[in-house]
């Protein structure tokens, strides 16, 4: 091994890649190796990273659309749309068109899932207050659930069954035009 750089020879073609350290509490105020850390670190970017003043986009006209990349980004849309009374917004661009569907197959509008979840608004503030960082909050879990009919995942993010006294532990989501839409919520 030289440096950061190993080396192979092999008739005649040589070989190099950069070989990174990290010893695993890096990172800590006050940590000290006795080898040098050589990482540079995680270099991706977050494919759902949004800035929180661009999850609403204003369209000519006054139109909005809702951006939702992730588990928190649907939670903002939810608690947003649910204290602003926007029944529309709510039932065209963070309800599911699954549950849209199962409402319309019962005789029901669509909008009764809006009024129904404004009923239960403190279930819901609850349940986000409890995992405040989406599927990104600690102890929370991230699984798929099932599967639509054009292979979509159903993802449900849960607090687990460890949690007494809530209506819901959990949230279920699926993804639709690139962003995640409510399936519904529930409890293990």
């Amino acid at each position: 091994m030289l440096g950061l750089a190993a080396a192979c020879v092999c008739a005649g073609c040589v070989y190099e890649r950069e070989v990174s350290r990290r010893h695993p509490l890096a990172g800590l105020p006050g940590v000290k190796s006795a080898t040098p850390e050589t990482s540079r670190g995680w270099q991706g970017a977050d494919p759902t990273y949004v800035p929180e003043d661009q999850l609403v986009v204003e369209q000519p006209g006054g139109q909005r659309t809702l951006v939702a990349r992730s588990a928190r980004h649907l939670m903002i849309h939810i608690y947003t749309t649910l204290r602003d009374g926007d029944e529309e917004l709510f039932t065209e661009q963070v309800l599911s068109s699954i549950t849209r569907g199962e409402y319309q197959a019962r005789g029901l509008d669509a909008r009764e899932a809006f009024r129904t979840l404004r009923g239960q608004s403190e279930d819901v503030v609850a349940l986000f207050n409890l995992m405040p960082s989406g599927e990104k909050t600690p102890g929370v879990h991230w699984r798929t659930i099932d599967r639509t009919r054009d292979g979509r995942p159903i993802v449900r993010v849960s607090l687990g069954s460890n949690v007494p006294g809530m209506r819901w532990n959990f949230m279920d989501m699926v993804m639709e035009s690139g962003n995640w839409r409510l399936r519904w919520f529930g409890r293990e």
